[in-house]
């Protein structure tokens, strides 16, 4: 998976000092917890960052009797402070309900000192009480996603998109010809970086594709941001995608580093 970014308008490499290992402790994860959530995330990840809101909409906007989810808080017990978080849950775009993603996130000044080793012992433990077959993690990476697209509800869809709290409806880009719909590219706010616009999803029916759909829609979204004073646009795009990554280019976004899906069998 691709990450482009388009300017309207990396972090330096840090080198890992060993330090002496933590005393640390799990806990399941607490909703006054989403604050410390987003400031480690974006720690880790400073180049996608989301807010505490942000993170928190997904959790409430999942349909928790179909898709499992549970995040864990890790402690230093000397002073109480998390310094990493994990968690675990079914991939509602790749649906199989004995495949699991787990994600780790420690935050940048405590790492190097057991907290990521901790937290994978932990979530391999949990994943095995959950009968799981499969564990798939994700990384900063170019190679697009390996497993085909499982599709959401319509309830679920309707959770994710009109109750994020990013939600800009006037931005979406919407095709038809005649009375049928025939594409849309949505878009959402950044709430880390208010000058800057998320284009989530450019999508196309197949019998209409090849036919600059999809180019006109983009061009709708950069001109929405273009009159609102937006700065910058993101979006992402698979890398077997090829059709849209060459406009993605042809518009004037730059290509960043991507993320790569690593799959682990489970006994």
């Amino acid at each position: 998976m691709v990450q482009t970014e388009q300017s309207l308008g990396k972090p330096p490499e840090r080198e890992h000092a060993q330090h002496p290992r933590m005393n640390l402790e799990l806990r399941k994860f607490q909703p006054t917890e989403y604050e410390r959530f987003a400031q480690i995330r974006t720690s880790v990840f400073p180049d996608h960052p989301l807010s505490a809101q942000e993170l928190k909409s997904f959790d409430d906007n999942l349909d928790k009797t179909k898709y499992y989810l549970q995040r864990y808080s890790c402690f230093n017990k000397d002073n109480g402070e998390i310094v990493g978080l994990g968690d675990i849950g079914h991939m509602a775009w790749m649906f199989n309900p004995r495949r699991f993603l787990g994600r780790i996130y420690v935050d940048k000044d405590h790492q190097s000192r057991g907290v990521g080793q901790y937290l994978y012992d932990n979530m391999i433990r949990f994943l095995s009480d959950l009968n799981a077959s499969e564990a798939w993690a994700f990384g900063k990476a170019d190679v697009p996603l390996p497993e085909p697209f499982t599709p959401l509800p319509y309830e679920q869809w309707l959770a994710f998109d009109m109750k994020d709290p990013g939600l800009i409806p006037e931005a979406y880009a919407i095709a038809k010809h005649g009375t049928q719909y025939i594409g849309l590219s949505t878009v959402r706010h950044l709430d880390k970086e208010p000058r800057g616009l998320y284009q989530a999803l450019t999508g196309v029916r197949r019998e209409y594709r090849g036919k600059g759909v999809a180019f006109a829609m983009k061009l709708k979204v950069i001109e929405y941001a273009k009159k609102n004073g937006y700065e910058k646009i993101k979006t992402e795009n698979a890398t077997t995608n090829a059709p849209m990554f060459g406009i993605n280019m042809k518009l004037g976004f730059k290509r960043e580093t991507g993320w790569i899906a690593f799959s682990k069998a489970l006994p």
